[in-house]
């Protein structure tokens, strides 16, 4: 728990008082629901393991701490069977609390099954937790990749080396784009199976945060959260006054107008081929109501990366002088719980046009992609964008016959587009305006 409260905390925010709910509200509620502390165990032992590279041995004692000593002799294996220990008893419960407040077989999302008693706050919390982890599984540090995270000599390297290699690897666009945009060579079985691994745990991560907003709405209709720490995890992410924060007009334009372009120009090229085939007044009824969906998902997504922007200026704004005082040397970064909300809130229309791996979907979710490269510093999204786009590109790489290939050969290159456009070097990113 001392790691957990004193490191995997500061990887979740850069909100001080988000920071103190977990580390005290929320650590003294799990000592009374073990669900919950076994979920805070698992997370600290994901991280930890992120700091180890696997089937390396345990590291030589020093005159260290006994506790630091300790430590040193775990290894990445170690700290993964200590995740998945601490996960197996964490999820039974938490998914039992989870049916006695919400009906989960109901199709609307929102519908509460009981007004019985539950411990919403630790619910809620626990929910934070299962998201970052699915959010994780998508990472180099995935638990359910395994050892597959390492490409070429990589895993010899040093692990200071290999933490920041996926800069290397992400985002200069010849690297991405180039894999995305060049003709589709077979892809081992083995390759096939880690894209399609990584696809299902892209939309886990979708149910994953859908299923904290459904708790949270829960926990409010029933007052759990009018005078709890927990409220800050909730309100971080709609604080409406920060995201009211003015940007320069060149960095927002230039952000609309690219959005503008994939609802028109991406839009009218994608859904072309589609409808060029088979009865044409069917067709263009379903693709009429496919493209208002991705468009809506589109205005959605703008307006999460324009809050986030406007957040992260905001945050820097109010905390510079906080970190000053106290020497804070930790950087001020983007919160992962504002820009994943996008997972939960986009509709569930469009949520299934992922699922059945539509094309104009596809390039919906690499916009999305592209943009969560804003914080891909922190552990549980490390090599995140290269895995995630690697997947998507499995996906429209797939043989679906002469029309739907053709279909899928043009939302490849608007992939590739947005690869080229977002996913660069730091100093790229700034001019294009994501990060302004």
């Amino acid at each position: 728990m001392s790691h957990f409260s004193t490191e995997t905390v500061y990887t979740f925010s850069s909100y001080p008082s988000l920071i103190e709910a977990w580390q005290t509200t929320i650590t003294i509620d799990a000592a009374s629901h073990p669900f919950l502390l076994h979920g805070m165990l698992a997370i600290s032992a994901l991280h930890l393991a992120s700091k180890r590279k696997p089937h390396e041995p345990p590291q030589s004692p020093t005159s260290a701490s006994r506790s630091q000593t300790t430590a040193q002799n775990f290894t990445h294996d170690d700290y993964m069977r200590a995740f998945t220990y601490h996960q197996d008893q964490a999820m039974p419960v938490y998914r039992s609390l989870l049916q006695q407040a919400l009906d989960l077989d109901h199709n609307e999302e929102f519908a509460v099954h009981s007004k019985q008693s539950w411990p919403a706050g630790p619910v809620y919390a626990m929910a934070v937790l299962t998201a970052f982890i699915a959010t994780a599984s998508i990472s180099d540090n995935s638990p359910s990749l395994g050892t597959e995270k390492t490409q070429g000599d990589e895993g010899d390297q040093p692990h200071e080396e290999r933490r920041h290699s996926h800069t290397t690897l992400v985002h200069p666009p010849p690297t991405l784009s180039s894999s995305i945009s060049r003709p589709v060579s077979p892809e081992t079985p083995a390759e096939s199976a880690r894209s399609e691994t990584i696809f299902s745990n892209l939309l886990s991560l979708f149910i994953n945060t859908r299923g904290t907003r459904v708790i949270a709405k829960a926990g409010l209709d029933m007052g759990a959260f009018q005078t709890t720490a927990y409220r800050h995890l909730i309100t971080s992410s709609t604080s409406a006054d920060e995201v009211q924060f003015p940007l320069p007009s060149s960095s927002r334009d230039s952000r609309r107008e690219w959005y503008a372009t994939l609802r028109k120009q991406m839009l009218d090229d994608v859904f072309d081929a589609d409808d060029s085939d088979g009865d044409a007044g069917n067709v263009n009824e379903k693709g009429g109501k496919e493209r208002e969906l991705c468009a809506a998902a589109l205005v959605c997504l703008e307006d999460v990366h324009s809050g986030a922007v406007r957040l992260l200026e905001a945050k820097k704004e109010r905390l510079w002088h906080l970190r000053q005082r106290r020497q804070d040397p930790r950087p001020i970064k983007h919160d992962f719980v504002w820009l994943f909300k996008w997972t939960a809130i986009v509709s569930q229309e469009f949520l299934a046009l992922v699922r059945e791996r539509r094309p104009p979907a596809m390039v919906v979710l690499a916009q999305f992609m592209a943009i969560c490269s804003l914080f891909e510093e922190e552990w549980y999204v490390e090599g995140w964008v290269r895995n995630a786009m690697e997947a998507v590109e499995h996906v429209l790489s797939e043989n679906k016959g002469e029309s739907e290939g053709e279909n899928n050969e043009k939302a490849r290159k608007w992939v590739s587009s947005i690869a080229e456009r977002w996913i660069g070097t730091r100093d790229d990113m700034n001019e294009a305006g994501v990060g302004e």
